[in-house]
């Protein structure tokens, strides 16, 4: 939003009364002429523009009460018309008849008599692009120098020349001279009885006389005569001016059952007023609870500062809980709760944000502190939720535990304590005493520590360090061994017992169907023809050599796991259990075989030694 800053000046404003009647009335224009001066960020400005004006008497309570207003609204209140007046300004000047019937409401001239020279007049303006702002400062209204003349007319006096013609426009002649006198002898018209009246006695006695008779018997001259009025028309000489007999008046005229309400007390209608069980039918923008000006809005608790809403040039800031939480000089910041006579929240950047707890910091800029204690979001964009001691850097996040530090750009930990996440991403899930040191790393369990990019480090609880040892590598200590599962039932996988060296796959009779017998002689050949290399890994340096068949060629001999281009260790080890099995059928044959030749041989041996001793 542009800041506005407004000026107007009064440069003429003279009172012209509207009669009617005579010639020189007719010679004098309604109204007042106003001329003013607006400017927009510190420059004339130039354009139409939309103006609302308003003759106010100071209310006693450092406010305004209107008396006039430019379109008749808002009258004995102190805010701005309803509806504007579109005037042409030219660079920063314009002018209007205020009152005179054309563009603004009339005027009557009372308001003039009656305000005791404490007249003010204040000016509301809207460009069309800021919104409607308050001129400054407000006017009162001063003399122009015939108007004292004016004044001096109006006091008589000696040689004033006020005489009957500027009192009713009857000229003097139609009236008597100041020097007359009622003695008989001014009579020049009409009869009289005797040609002298007698002296004072005898006139006294001719107007009682009369005065009785008009008045009826009895009546002891009472005020029925003397003004024109019934006695019935003034109190007795007995009234008092007593709460009884005031306040059955003041209720009456407020209405049953108002209970004295603020309508008599100020002059304004109840529904002008925020009441304490709430309002109806009000409009958002009109009606508001607030301030109209630059200072600061505060609502308070037994006393005591709750809330606290200071408006800045932007985005405002708003204040909660401890009245010694703070904002400085920023905005948009926000301070929902908490914080104590020792340990205060306090916020010292833009746009952060303190959701409560004490002793939080929020000093990056767009940085959160969700709660707890002694928390520090100390760089832009970070976030601690919670815990105590924890401290977040540009971007990061702690999601709460305790003293845990991502110091690292879009680094996060999660929460336990005595984390680090020190690498640009890295991410420590918890735990205690773990370290993501290297970037896009990340830590979990105890005393893990991902020192290398993109290491994933697991600890258990043993009380000792877990250390990656390469990028991209995962490391994970189970000192109760290692266990994976690739179903649902936890009834088929691999598992790495407690202090052991390799994998043992479930191989559970319970767990198998379709069991099969095995030709291990047909085994034995297959293995046999089938081609066995040494090889490396494309993934790996040549140097480091493998030996074994080939997925496709074990496939096609046995057709065994899931596809062509891997080998299920449980089926090489069947494969090769079955040869051997072939293997040992074939040698225990051939044994057979060699002993039954043995035998044979023997007997032929005997039979040649039979032959030659003959």
């Amino acid at each position: 939003m542009k800041r506005m800053v407004h000026a107007t000046v009064l440069a003429a404003a003279i009172l012209i009364a509207a009669y009617t009647g005579t010639a020189r009335a007719q010679l004098i224009p309604p109204g007042i002429n106003h001329q003013g001066l607006v400017k927009v960020n510190g420059a004339p400005y130039t354009g139409s523009g939309s103006f609302y004006f308003a003759l106010s008497l100071p209310d006693g309570l450092g406010g305004f009460s209107n008396v006039w207003t430019s379109d008749g609204s808002q009258m004995h209140t102190s805010n701005r018309p309803s509806s504007p007046i579109t005037l042409s300004v030219n660079e920063g000047h314009y002018n209007v008849a205020l009152g005179d019937g054309s563009a603004t409401n009339s005027m009557d001239y009372t308001i003039f008599k009656s305000s005791g020279g404490q007249l003010w007049l204040r000016i509301w303006f809207n460009d069309g692009v800021n919104g409607i702002q308050k001129l400054s400062p407000d006017q009162p209204l001063s003399s122009v120098p015939y108007a004292f003349a004016a004044q001096g007319l109006m006091s008589g006096g000696t040689g004033s020349g006020v005489d009957a013609d500027l009192l009713d426009g009857q000229h003097a002649t139609a009236f008597a001279v100041g020097s007359h006198t009622h003695a008989a002898s001014a009579i020049t018209s009409g009869f009289l009885e005797e040609d002298r009246i007698p002296s004072g006695i005898a006139r006294l006695y001719q107007i009682i006389y009369q005065v009785k008779e008009d008045d009826g018997a009895g009546s002891g001259v009472d005020a029925d005569l003397l003004d024109g009025l019934h006695a019935a028309s003034f109190a007795a000489s007995s009234h008092t001016h007593g709460a009884a007999e005031i306040l059955p008046t003041i209720l009456g005229a407020d209405g049953a059952g108002s209970g004295l309400d603020a309508d008599l007390l100020d002059g304004k209608q109840a529904n002008q007023l925020w009441s304490t069980s709430g309002n109806s039918s009000t409009t958002p923008g009109t009606n508001f609870l607030g301030t109209t000006d630059t200072n600061s809005f505060e609502i308070k608790v037994n006393s005591t500062r709750a809330i606290r809403i200071e408006p800045t040039g932007f985005s405002p800031n708003i204040i909660g809980g401890y009245s010694g939480n703070s904002v400085g000089s920023n905005w948009g910041s926000t301070i929902s709760g908490g914080g104590s006579d020792l340990s205060p929240n306090r916020v010292t950047n833009n746009y952060s944000t303190i959701g409560g707890g004490s002793g939080n910091t929020a000093s990056g800029e767009y940085s959160t502190v969700g709660g707890g204690l002694n928390n520090s979001a100390s760089n832009s964009a970070s976030t601690v939720s919670g815990g105590s001691n924890n401290t977040a850097g540009y971007t990061a996040a702690v999601g709460g535990g305790s003293s845990n530090n991502a110091s690292g750009g879009h680094s996060t930990v999660a929460g336990g304590e005595l984390n680090t996440a020190s690498g640009t991403h890295s991410t420590v899930g918890g735990g205690k005493n773990n370290t993501a040191e290297g970037n896009y790393s990340c830590a979990l369990g105890k005393r893990a520590k991902a020192n290398h990019q993109g290491a994933f480090v697991w600890g258990d609880s043993t009380e000792a360090d877990v250390v990656s040892s390469a990028n991209n590598q995962f490391t994970a200590r189970a000192a109760g061994g290692v266990r994976f599962y690739s179903n649902a039932g936890l009834t088929t996988g691999v598992q790495l017992a407690a202090g052991g060296g390799s994998w043992t796959a479930v191989s559970d009779r319970n767990q198998k169907e379709n069991i099969a017998p095995v030709d291990c002689g047909e085994v034995l050949d297959k293995v046999a023809e089938l081609p066995v290399c040494t090889w490396n890994y494309t993934s790996q340096e040549s140097s480091i050599r493998h030996m074994g068949p080939m997925a496709q060629d074990l496939y096609a001999a046995f057709g065994l796991g899931e596809s062509d281009t891997g080998i299920t260790t449980i089926d090489a080890d069947g494969v090769a259990l079955a040869a051997i099995q072939g293997l040992n059928k074939r040698l225990k044959e051939k044994e057979a075989r060699i002993v039954k030749l043995e035998a044979e041989l023997e007997e032929m041996k005997s039979m040649v030694k039979q032959l030659a001793s003959r």
